[in-house]
């Protein structure tokens, strides 16, 4: 429930208006219950601050980020794989927000879903994806994640062999 509260921070925040969306709203809007508000607004708070203080935040400023929240569907060894790209610049770079701490095992997950949304976008917009970024919003900091054409089509073939797996063709 945090980590959609932290996602709808940045799907609701204006980034080139005056600044993040009304936290009191967002924290209510949550419906964590009342003992939690005032905590959840604190990290809300300091996680827009963090947001504010990384190179990211000016790109997606300057009205670089075309689409937010974009949900797409994928066509995948017989299978429909459907997701929520929580950022696309105009160049191409998916941009997937997180929270907690940075885990190596988790983050060459979370490369791998980046590379299927970079492949959504190749298929659905033909265009090449030019890079990644996972944003961990408790530590203010963006990862870049390496993205091109090979990355994209092996985690293809790795989503792929995944599917066949899961429906006993592996």
């Amino acid at each position: 429930a945090r980590g959609t509260l932290a996602h709808r921070l940045f799907e609701e925040w204006d980034f080139a208006g005056d600044g993040p969306p009304n936290l009191d709203e967002l924290v209510k809007e949550a419906r964590l219950g009342l003992t939690h508000r005032a905590v959840l607004r604190a990290q809300l708070e300091t996680m827009a601050a963090r947001f504010r203080g990384c190179p990211l935040y000016s790109r997606l400023a300057s009205g670089a980020a075309p689409g937010r929240e974009e949900p797409f569907l994928l066509s995948l060894g017989g299978a429909v794989i459907r997701g929520t790209i929580d950022a696309l610049l105009e160049d191409g770079t998916v941009i997937d927000y997180k929270t907690g701490a940075r885990d190596e095992k988790k983050e060459e997950r979370y490369a791998l879903q980046l590379a299927l949304y970079a492949a959504a976008v190749r298929r659905l917009l033909g265009k090449e994806p030019r890079g990644g970024v996972l944003y961990y919003a408790d530590l203010g900091q963006a990862v870049p994640v390496p993205m091109d054409a090979v990355v994209v089509d092996s985690a293809l073939v790795r989503a792929e062999a995944a599917v066949g797996a899961l429906r006993g063709k592996g």
